[in-house]
């Protein structure tokens, strides 16, 4: 079973309407709805305080501009795959799964034959796509300076908070403060992360055969065909089909 198969049959397992939900057109995310708790004025204001030493002004592009930095090397990657992406679509191709144990030689290959340009391209292409993801993500510096304030404020007591923005204000916090986005996007541990992220997709199949033992004695999650008939004329009007598309 390969990782994307194990993770689909985890889901379908712990969401009976998954299979509902795949089918659905595509939505674009919407935005996270979040009403910030209110702090004790005088947490708020070391909470602040500490958050504003850790994101100073101009560090989030400082860090998007970085070298290697991963995001925007993914955001030039996306760009650049475009054309392939496309035209697989277009024709109703399936692009193989590459890229666990070396680069993607197919996508690659293609690139050369649809876009010969494409060395040229990325040149002119990853400085602008770097500045302009900088510029996008340090407009919402505010923002995210407000929400480590709140996360903070909540998880340390005053005297915690007053020590931290003490450490933070003396040269060796400065220090930490100014290279910890920095080290956030340090390949070293991105690729620590992926392997934490890998880790847990391939402990997925054990999950699955874990909670099939524990809930065995259940009943079993029902398909369309174990729907009655005014069960599957709840379902679709549920989800704003056709009963004739729930066929039996």
């Amino acid at each position: 079973m390969n990782r994307l198969t194990a993770l689909l049959a985890f889901g379908a397992l712990i969401s009976p309407p998954a299979r509902a939900i795949a089918a659905a057109p595509e939505k674009p995310l919407p935005a996270v709805r979040y009403v910030p708790p209110t702090l004790d004025p005088a947490k708020a204001a070391l909470a602040r305080s500490v958050a504003a030493r850790l994101v100073p002004a101009g560090s989030t592009a400082q860090s998007l501009q970085a070298p290697f930095n991963m995001e925007v090397m993914n955001l030039v990657h996306s760009y650049l795959m475009m054309p392939v992406e496309r035209f697989a679509a277009e024709h109703g191709a399936e692009l193989p799964e590459e890229g666990k144990n070396g680069p993607p030689v197919v996508r690659l290959r293609l690139l050369e034959i649809l876009d010969p340009a494409n060395q040229e391209r990325m040149r002119m292409s990853s400085p602008i796509i770097q500045k302009m993801a900088a510029d996008a993500a340090a407009s919402k510096e505010p923002q995210l300076r407000e929400a480590l304030a709140i996360a903070y404020g909540q998880r340390l007591s005053v005297s915690e908070l007053r020590a931290v923005d003490h450490f933070l204000s003396t040269p060796e916090g400065i220090a930490f403060a100014r290279t910890s986005a920095m080290i956030e996007n340090d390949l070293g541990v991105f690729a620590a992360r992926q392997l934490m992220a890998l880790a847990v997709i391939d402990a997925i199949p054990a999950m699955t055969q874990r909670l099939t033992e524990v809930t065995a004695s259940l009943p079993k999650i029902k398909d369309t065909a174990d729907l009655s008939d005014g069960e599957r004329k709840e379902v679709a009007t549920l989800l704003k089909v056709d009963v004739s598309q729930l066929s039996k």
